[in-house]
């Protein structure tokens, strides 16, 4: 891995902080950079799961209210496994009444300049039966300069008590609950609850990259909400041109002073996007603090495949003005001139390689087709997860710093 890091391609012209960039938008964030902060792990801490949590943690039932009994299908997840406990624990804890399950992963390489990756999941059960959690996790194990922290949704059973506590369970998206119906938002990390939620899971204050999958790309966006400045309703879906839409958004918002500062980077696998205030936050955040910082990134991959992600992806790229040439597996890279953000589109393997719902990507996107010879894989939602990795990790140097840092001794961050 070390001997290839040097071949990755990223700009080396890249501009650095205070770059260019359009007079109007300068303006709005011309601020001091923040310190970062964290605060009230103690609370987290106090709460770990034990043998005696068993009887009262069960499964959801997919687009049901219908609880069944926990099983884990991935031994690195399974909450009650004691023997994880010298490289991983997990613990229960609360944001505006709603439990979550905080994990944490690689105690061992914990050390001060350890990059936290902070990951969600998107589909409708926990982390130990994701579809993602094992890719994730064998991603990890080619990063020694970086620990994991799952944060997963979890809410109380409406009726159930166990041992006089309430029963819990993941969340499943899209269903209708006694409390009210939950699609791909997280109830908990509403009002700035996952702001709040992620300084308190966080043991220190090191530079933080946020991994969603799925769903979880709606509720990742109240990490970052920015402050609108104008008494207005703004209509997220009739946006017209993208790029004049989010110059404007700007404008009429500011940066939210609440937000975590020294998130490095996002990584997007397969995000089912939304055209709301969360997806224009997210957009915001990439032109004003990703395009000017090289030391920060933005990465997503999508399949045109994918009704429900490819439309709102081109919308992203149209509103970043991002360019795409795509190689001879079909699969078409989209960056920024400074290399910073990057987007990877992968065509169809049947024909029409280029068009799904939300059209042909040769016509709405400014990209460069590889011509004859394509050899086009099949791949689904479930494969996205290693895909990503091994594209993050030898077409890209985003992960440079992980990857190359020497892996440290035990901690006592969390003893």
């Amino acid at each position: 891995m070390a001997a290839l890091l040097p071949l990755l391609s990223y700009c080396a012209s890249a501009p650095q902080r205070g770059s260019r960039i359009d007079p109007d938008l300068a303006a709005v964030e011309n601020r001091k950079p923040q310190k970062a902060e964290v605060g009230g792990i103690e609370t987290v801490k106090a709460r770990p799961i034990t043998q005696a949590d068993k009887a009262r943690i069960f499964d959801c039932r997919e687009y049901s209210s219908a609880i069944t009994a926990f099983r884990s299908e991935t031994p690195e997840f399974d909450l009650f496994n004691e023997e994880l406990n010298d490289k991983r624990r997990f613990y229960i804890t609360e944001e505006n009444d709603w439990p979550f399950v905080v994990g944490y992963h690689h105690l061992d390489r914990l050390r001060p300049d350890t990059t936290w990756i902070v990951a969600l999941r998107g589909e409708s059960s926990g982390f130990h039966s994701s579809s993602v959690s094992k890719p994730i996790l064998k991603m990890l194990d080619e990063l020694p300069g970086a620990a994991m922290i799952t944060i997963d949704e979890y809410k109380y059973h409406s009726k159930k008590v166990v041992g006089g506590h309430k029963a819990l369970h993941p969340i499943c998206h899209r269903t209708r609950y006694p409390e009210r119906y939950i699609n791909t938002e997280s109830p908990g990390f509403e009002n700035g609850g996952a702001i709040r939620l992620l300084k308190r899971v966080l043991p220190s204050a090191n530079p933080v990259i946020v991994m969603s999958y799925s769903n979880s790309t709606t509720p990742r966006g109240e990490l970052i909400p920015r402050v609108l400045k104008v008494d207005e309703q703004i209509d997220f879906k009739n946006f017209g041109d993208p790029k004049q839409f989010l110059h404007n958004y700007i404008l009429k918002t500011t940066y939210n002073e609440a937000v975590y500062p020294d998130i490095k980077g996002f990584i997007d696998i397969e995000g089912n996007y939304e055209y709301k205030k969360s997806f224009w936050d997210l957009l915001a955040y990439i032109k004003l603090e990703i395009e000017r910082d090289v030391n920060k990134f933005y990465y997503s991959a999508v399949r045109i495949e994918k009704f429900d992600a490819y439309p709102v992806q081109t919308t992203m790229i149209r509103a970043l003005g991002l360019e795409g040439v795509e190689n001879d597996e079909g699969v078409i890279r989209f960056t920024n001139p400074a290399g910073n953000v990057v987007v990877d589109i992968i065509t169809n393997h049947f024909q029409p390689y280029y068009s799904g719902v939300g059209g042909d990507i040769r016509k709405n996107t400014r990209m460069k087709p590889a011509g004859a010879g394509v050899k086009r894989n099949y791949m689904n939602h479930y494969m996205m997860g290693p895909f990503i990795a091994k594209r993050l990790l030898y077409t890209t140097n985003f992960l440079q710093k992980e990857v190359s840092a020497g892996t440290a001794k035990t901690a006592a961050a969390l003893q």
